[in-house]
C-alpha cells in the first residue's frame, strides 16, 4: 500500500495542474504580459472614424469653442441689457448660496485626497522612527542606519502592484465622476433659477 502512494503522486499532481489549466485562471506568462494586473485586459473596441467632418468646410460651422458660461444670455431678457441685469446676479447668488454645490466641491476634494493616497501606495515605503534617551552620561538609542531589503519590500511587492494599479484606475475613475456630477449640479441650479425668473 505505501509502495503504491509515491506512484500515484506524478499522477495527482499532474490532474491538479490540468485542473488548474483548464479552471480559466489566467497563466503566469499573461500575467506578465498583462503587467501584473488583476483583471482582464481591456482593450478599447474598435470604431471606424471618417478622416474630416462631413461639414468641416461649411463657413458657418465655427472652429474655435463657444464661452457658454452664461448660457442664459440666449434667451435676450430686456432686463439683462440694463445696467444692472437681475438675472445675472439671481445665477451667481444661487452658485454661492447653493448648499448641494457646497457639498459637490468637497466631495471632489475628498476623492481628489484619495486619488493621491492611491497613487503614492505605487511605491514601496519604509518608515522608522529612531530615539535616544540620555541620563546621568548613559545613553540608550535605538540602532538606525540599518537597511534591511526584506523589511524594504515586505508589505509591497510585484503581486500587490496589480492591486494597487487597479485600485488608482478606480479613484481616477470615481474623481471625474464627481467633477462631472459638480458640473451636472451647477446646471441644474442656474436652470431652476431661469425656470423660476
Amino acid at each position: 500500500m505505501l509502495g503504491t502512494i509515491p506512484s500515484r503522486m506524478p499522477t495527482l499532481a499532474m490532474g491538479a495542474a490540468m485542473a488548474l489549466c483548464l479552471s480559466g485562471c489566467t497563466s503566469f506568462r499573461e500575467y506578465i504580459e498583462n503587467g501584473f494586473k488583476v483583471g482582464p485586459n481591456y482593450c478599447q473596441p474598435p470604431a471606424p472614424v471618417a478622416e474630416h467632418w462631413i461639414d468641416a468646410a461649411d463657413q458657418r460651422v465655427r472652429s474655435q469653442p463657444e464661452d457658454l458660461s452664461r448660457w442664459w444670455t440666449v434667451f435676450q431678457d430686456p432686463v439683462l441689457k440694463s445696467e444692472d441685469p437681475v438675472l445675472n446676479r439671481l445665477v451667481s447668488t444661487a452658485y454661492r448660496q447653493n448648499l448641494s454645490l457646497g457639498q459637490a466641491g468637497f466631495r471632489i476634494l475628498e476623492a481628489r485626497a484619495q486619488l493621491g493616497i492611491a497613487q503614492g501606495e505605487l511605491f514601496p515605503q519604509v518608515q522608522d522612527a529612531t530615539g535616544a534617551y540620555r541620563r546621568q552620561g548613559t545613553s540608550l538609542s535605538a540602532p538606525s542606519g540599518l537597511f534591511s531589503p526584506k523589511r524594504y519590500f515586505s508589505q509591497w511587492n510585484l503581486l500587490n502592484y496589480g492591486r494597487i494599479a487597479n485600485n488608482v484606475r478606480l479613484q481616477d475613475a470615481r474623481f471625474e465622476e464627481l467633477v462631472l456630477a459638480y458640473q451636472g449640479t451647477v446646471l441644474q441650479a442656474q436652470a431652476e433659477v431661469l425656470h423660476v425668473y
